[in-house]
Parts: C-alpha cells; structure tokens; sequence
C-alpha cells in the first residue's frame, strides 16, 4: 500500500470514513484525522495543548470507537479543538496516545457539523493483505 486514506460516506442520519493504512496504529492516527475533516473548523486548531489518552477493550475495533469518541469527549466537555493525533503504544487491548490541539473559539473556529459520536454501526475493521481497513460511521 501506497499510503494512508480516508474517504467520507454520506449516510442518513450519519457519515462514514472508510480508512486505510499500512498499520493499525496510522490507521487509529487517519481515523482520527477523518473525524477533523467531517467536523471542518472554520479555522484549523494548533497544536498548542497536549491530551494524553490512555484506553483498554477488548478487540481493537472497541480501541478504535474508543479512541474517536474519546477525542469527541475532550472536544465537547474540554473544548480542546484536536489538530494532531499520535498513537504511541497500541495492541489488541490497549491505546496510548496524545491529541494536540488549542481552545476552542467559537467566533474563530466554528464546527460546521457536530459529532456526536462514533458508533458500532456497520463497523469494519480488517487486516488485509495490503495493510488495515476500517469502516467507521459517526453519528450527526
């Protein structure tokens, strides 16, 4: 595989990312970067504050939910407006990892959609030869 991808699927009441990456962790990283451009801020955040994450489940799918919804959390109840993702430390059941952004400021930024939350709905998440594949659908 050539890269890493992330295509937006429109859905009823929902949008989708369908993902790809040479490994799970640039895949956690896309999906996350998938997750900013469906909220498209006015104005892009800067990476001036750092988050750590730390997450548990039980397969990877239930890290990779985890792991958006967790970003979602930090926006919504933190107004921390995410601009960069690493994932520093990921297995079958465990994420650590940072989300950098800046304040949230509504008259700057402004969201053009609101997320809130992503879901388990037709959720895909694969190894495939060429590397990862995820379908995540986030609700609207």
């Amino acid at each position: 595989m050539t890269g890493a991808s992330v295509r937006l699927i429109e859905h009823t009441a929902d949008i989708g990312l369908e993902v790809r990456a040479t490994t799970l962790a640039e895949l956690f990283r896309q999906a996350a970067l998938g997750l900013l451009q469906v909220l498209e801020p006015l104005t892009p955040a800067r990476p001036l504050q750092a988050r750590p994450v730390s997450l548990s489940g039980s397969e990877p799918a239930e890290l990779l939910v985890g792991w958006l919804n967790e970003i979602l959390f930090w926006l919504e109840t933190r107004r921390l407006l995410p601009a960069e993702f690493e994932v520093r430390e990921l297995s079958d059941r465990r994420l650590r990892g940072v989300i950098r952004g800046e304040p949230l400021v509504p008259k700057r930024h402004r969201l053009q959609r609101e997320v809130k939350a992503a879901t388990w709905h037709q959720l895909q998440l694969q190894h495939q030869a060429e590397g990862w594949f995820a379908r995540i659908y986030l609700d609207l």
